[in-house]
């Protein structure tokens, strides 16, 4: 069994935070994306055209999610 570090559980931590953030986003997506969700910090929201993630976030979250 690998020990868990505390940089992983850092990781671990910020993605389920903002894939938390991220979900609720990904269903408005069809409809109105919401300004709070958008304003979250993890996700911006442009209403009518697309959802994007920053970059730091983009490759890791985006894979796992979608």
């Amino acid at each position: 069994m690998r020990s868990i570090t505390l940089t992983d559980l850092r990781r671990r931590t910020r993605f389920w935070v903002c894939a938390a953030r991220f979900a609720p986003v990904v269903m408005t997506i069809r409809g109105k994306p919401s300004a709070g969700l958008a304003s979250s910090g993890c996700v911006a929201a442009i209403p009518g055209k697309t959802t994007s993630l920053p970059p730091a976030l983009s490759r890791h979250t985006a894979k796992s999610i979608l």
